[in-house]
């Protein structure tokens, strides 16, 4: 059951910046944009068994009579073969079977040239991929001997008539009309190849390929035609480019094999590129006159003048047939396929009514630069009738352009078909500016069959084809024009529909597509567009591919779900008027991670998921080292808490950046430096992550700062990128090396000392580092009883020493004065802030010296003393009167 969507759809062209994309055959292995090189590796030996099963076929064995190798054009004394035969001998010589080609071979540069051979029995010529310059000559033909039917096969050649590319003498010029069969007239002789095979793989013209690219002319050294074979036979297989001043071929039929590329171009006459000349007779080789493009093949005929009198295939043939997955692509200044013919010297057509048959999955472009029809299916001449058929299977793709004041497609005689059977994609367009009715993409008459099977539908009336269709339906079971007449299984379209009221139709019979614009792991609003499928623009490029671009949806065409890195969905999401969907998140997504999009088009069509990788563009967080600083003493650096796996380059005095190590798994780094920094030197250590690099199409401004081939770095200052600004590598300003000593006093005693000795309130010691510099300090005293909980632990001082020297002078020696009747107990050392107690922690005997090596910067010091003596004498405060010097605290 039809379904008829309401809104606008297919906006054609992609937005200006965007850049046409190239489509390969759906099988993915031939396409126009393929090399020789690349085309040999894959077919080379399916084609090789392809000329076994060929020469079984015809009877023909080029090892059973002579094989001459040749390295010259003409001889006989040459040493390259037993018989001293050059090319010319061995072609002449009907013993000979095959012609081995050892490099390349040019004749005589003369102002005028003559036929080589005549020949009539069945020849190899293999060119070994070497070039063969004929200088206005040909290898001719003779009808082989009664009863008989001969083979012509060349390969693996470049071929040229001439050493010029400026078309001098035109295409009839004498002697080189064409490489083979150059001589004698187009019609009268026929019969002298009707008895000929001719089979061609990997050959080639001399061409200017600087010229091959738009609508040059006169750029080959033939100025007339590859081969003029009347009546007979071709068949083309391998890789093969055939730049000719006029067609191609004169011919009765072609056979084009699976795998085979064909791109064929007339640059220099208003002649078509395969001309069919004559009627084929009884007997004749080429008798089925058709024209059949096997499996996965490439064919690509054009024209590059101005000429538009004639289509691409030309009169006396059968039928034209694409084969499944094939590519037939046409353009040309007249017609791309017709059925006329207007040589009645070429004798009645043999096949009246003429056929073109794609296959399913098959891809036809064809397009018109003049103002013709690039379909004409009406011509009735020269016995033809108006009746030819214009037929594709299903999944087939179909794009037919042009410009013209009558239909794309015409069909103004009586009998004719065109039918499109469940394409894949197809679009008719024509791209003349004006609102007449004349200038519709059909022109039928009654008596004749348009019809579309099983296909969505879209239409474009006579006004501006850039705009949205006038009219969506989804999904249509048939719509058909006999004629005026018009019928559909959908009544809106059958109501509305007019043969002569649309100047484009198209369906894309394929899900929509998201297609995501790149995001990143700094920005929180992603978009994407839709995809509706894709279009040509009515151009080819280089290689004979048409040029593509998307059709996006619009507002109102589709609604879009995302679902993001954090498995949330997001949904239904409508289109908006710039074309995208679109989602402002609360976080940012997940670097390398997939986002993921579906779209829904119409009632039916739901696409498979479209997903974007997001992209690292964030630096590791800027790097805090286990100290916190870095000092003149430091010999080395380490931090945790470090990105896993980044690697790690210090800047020293905003200097170049050095390599400086790479953090473990588990983020920890460490670095031994080769010398310690002075006072006040700037240290940046720059983290880089090991991120992949970005795609090529990312648009990775504003990130030129932060972003190397090998990662992202941390900014020499801070960047805002989109929703986030990344932090500066971290900055250290080198200090002077210094140890921060918590210093205090404690007596230990029983309750008996305390009733008859005097406890110190304060202690006093000197510190020293070196024999020269010695600091002084004095500090609290308390005391610990031994027998009584009775106590009084005083507080700390706190003193911060700076070490000049500490490479050769790390210790200080920290030296108790001790007052009358005590003596030194010991200390306690801690790392930490903490009161400790005798009955907690064990005293260490002796004086304290702190080692700078030990890598500790703060210690807390509890000096102990104890009484020395029984007999207690009165308390002496002696000790606190004598000279030890200034107390310094830096």
């Amino acid at each position: 059951m039809a379904i008829t969507v309401a809104g606008t759809l297919f906006l054609f062209g992609a937005k200006p910046a965007e850049q046409p994309q190239n489509v390969k055959a759906m099988s993915n292995n031939i396409s126009g944009d393929m090399t020789f090189e690349e085309h040999k590796k894959l077919f080379e030996d399916s084609y090789l068994a392809a000329n076994d099963a060929y020469n079984a076929k015809h009877g023909f064995d080029p090892l059973s009579g002579k094989v001459v190798t040749v390295d010259t054009y003409s001889s006989t004394t040459s040493s390259a073969n037993q018989w001293g035969y050059g090319f010319v001998e061995a072609y002449e010589d009907e013993d000979v079977t095959k012609i081995i080609m050892l490099n390349d071979i040019s004749s005589p540069i003369t102002t005028s040239g003559n036929s080589i051979g005549n020949r009539q029995s069945s020849i190899e010529i293999d060119g070994g991929g070497f070039k063969l310059l004929l200088y206005h000559r040909n290898l001719s033909i003779a009808e082989p001997a009664s009863g008989t039917q001969s083979v012509f096969h060349m390969h693996d050649l470049t071929a040229a008539q001439s050493n010029e590319y400026s078309g001098t003498g035109g295409s009839e010029a004498a002697n080189r009309k064409a490489l083979i069969r150059g001589d004698g007239g187009i019609h009268g002789d026929g019969d002298v190849s009707k008895n000929w095979y001719f089979r061609f793989g990997n050959v080639f013209t001399d061409y200017d390929a600087s010229k091959y690219e738009g609508e040059n002319k006169d750029y080959s050294t033939f100025v007339g035609r590859w081969a003029r074979i009347n009546q007979s036979e071709v068949t083309m297989y391998g890789y093969n480019i055939l730049v000719t001043g006029s067609e191609n071929f004169y011919t009765g039929s072609i056979v084009v094999e699976d795998n085979t590329v064909w791109k064929g171009t007339n640059c220099g006459e208003n002649y078509s590129v395969v001309w069919f000349t004559t009627r084929q007779l009884d007997g004749a080789t080429g008798i089925s006159g058709e024209f059949t493009i096997g499996k996965n093949a490439f064919v690509y005929l054009r024209n590059t003048t101005d000429g538009a009198n004639y289509p691409a295939i030309y009169a006396h043939y059968s039928t034209i047939t694409v084969g499944e997955e094939s590519f037939f692509n046409v353009n040309m200044k007249g017609r791309a396929i017709s059925n006329f013919d207007n040589t009645p010297a070429g004798g009645k057509n043999r096949y009246t009514t003429k056929q073109f048959i794609a296959k399913e999955n098959s891809h036809v472009n064809l397009l018109s630069r003049g103002t013709g029809s690039v379909v004409k299916l009406d011509y009735s001449n020269n016995d033809i009738t108006s009746d030819m058929q214009f037929k594709t299977a299903k999944n087939s793709e179909v794009f037919i352009y042009g410009n013209t004041n009558a239909g794309i497609v015409s069909m103004t005689g009586s009998g004719a078909l065109f039918e499109l059977d469940s394409p894949k994609l197809f679009e008719i367009r024509n791209s003349r500016e004006a609102t007449v009715s004349s200038r519709s993409f059909l022109d039928i008459k009654a008596g004749n069959t348009f019809t579309i099977k099983d296909s969505d539908i879209n239409l474009w009336k006579n006004d501006n084809l850039t705009e949205a269709s006038n009219l969506v339906y989804e999904k249509v079971g048939y719509l058909t024009a006999d004629g005026p007449t018009i019928t559909s299984d959908n009544e809106d379209l059958q109501n509305n529909f007019t043969s002569n009221g649309f100047r484009r139709i198209n369906g894309l019979n394929i899900p929509p597509e998201v297609i995501w614009d790149h995001l990143t792991d700094a920005e929180k609003s992603y978009q994407a567009r839709v995809s509706l499928g894709l279009i040509p623009t009515g151009e080819f490029d280089n290689n004979g591919m048409p040029i593509m671009i998307d059709a996006w949806a619009s507002t109102g065409q589709a609604v879009v779900s995302f679902k993001d890195t954090y498995g949330n969905t997001h949904s239904p999401l409508a289109i908006e008027s710039d074309g995208y969907a679109k989602y402002t998140d609360t976080e940012f997504q997940k670097a390398t991670l997939d986002m993921e999009g579906t779209a829904t088009r119409g009632v039916s069509w739901v696409g498979d998921i479209g997903k974007t990788t997001v992209i690292d563009v964030t630096p590791p967080t800027p790097i805090n080292l286990t100290k916190g600083k870095i000092t003149t003493t430091d010999k080395s650096l380490s931090a945790t808490g470090v990105e896993p796996n980044a690697k790690v380059y210090l800047s020293v005095n905003d200097g170049s950046l050095t390599e400086a190590g790479t953090a473990n798994a588990a983020g920890e780094w460490s670095y031994q430096l080769g010398s310690t920094f002075e006072k006040d030197t700037k240290v940046q250590i720059y983290l880089e992550d090991n991120a992949a690099d970005y795609p090529a199409d990312f648009d990775s401004t504003g990130l030129e700062s932060t972003h190397i081939a090998s990662g992202n770095r941390n900014p020499k200052t801070d960047v805002t990128y989109k929703d986030t600004t990344f932090k500066a590598a971290t900055t250290y300003i080198v200090e002077q090396a210094t140890v921060k000593l918590h210093i205090r006093q404690m007596v230990v005693g029983s309750a008996a000392d305390k009733e008859v000795l005097t406890i110190p309130t304060e202690g006093y010691l000197t510190i020293e580092n070196t024999d020269t510099i010695k600091y002084n300090a004095h500090f609290a005293s308390g005391y610990e009883l031994t027998d009584a909980a009775d106590n009084d632990q005083v507080e700390f001082k706190s003193m911060v020493f700076e070490l000049v020297d500490a490479d050769n002078y790390s210790l200080l020696k920290l030296k108790p004065i001790i007052p009358a009747y005590y003596q030194n107990y010991g200390y306690i050392v801690t790392d930490t802030e903490e009161k400790p107690s005798i009955n907690t922690h064990t005293i260490q005997p002796g004086y304290y010296e702190y080692d700078f090596n030990d890598g500790v910067y703060e210690k807390w010091v509890t000096l102990y003393i104890q009484p020395n003596q029984t007999d207690i004498k009165p308390y002496s405060w002696d000790y606190k009167l004598n000279d030890i010097g200034k107390i310094k605290i830096p």
